[in-house]
């Protein structure tokens, strides 16, 4: 146990939930994550997105590959944060 303060264990675990994330897009690509995800078509001023949000941004799943991603993806979210908040 290293002793750290709930907000420094509630930083850390984003940190890694946004790790996961976008490892997870560069591994499965743009292409599949267009083939498996439908993102909105409109969007307001206050819902642009620069580069790396565009990345991490997946949309809703709309194919069965899409939705095993993103149970696999919060799953490795929901560990990282338990063992985070259990162990550190």
């Amino acid at each position: 146990m290293l002793g750290l303060t709930i907000l420094s264990q509630i930083f850390l675990s984003l940190a890694v939930a946004i790790l996961i994330a976008w490892g997870i897009a560069i591994y499965i690509g743009e292409v599949n994550k267009a083939k498996w995800f439908r993102k909105r078509k409109k969007f307001s001023i206050l819902g642009k997105r620069g580069a790396f949000g565009d990345v991490v941004h997946f949309g809703y799943p709309c194919t069965i590959q899409g939705a095993f991603v993103t149970i696999v993806m919060l799953t490795l979210m929901v560990l990282s944060t338990y063992l985070i908040f259990t162990f550190l």
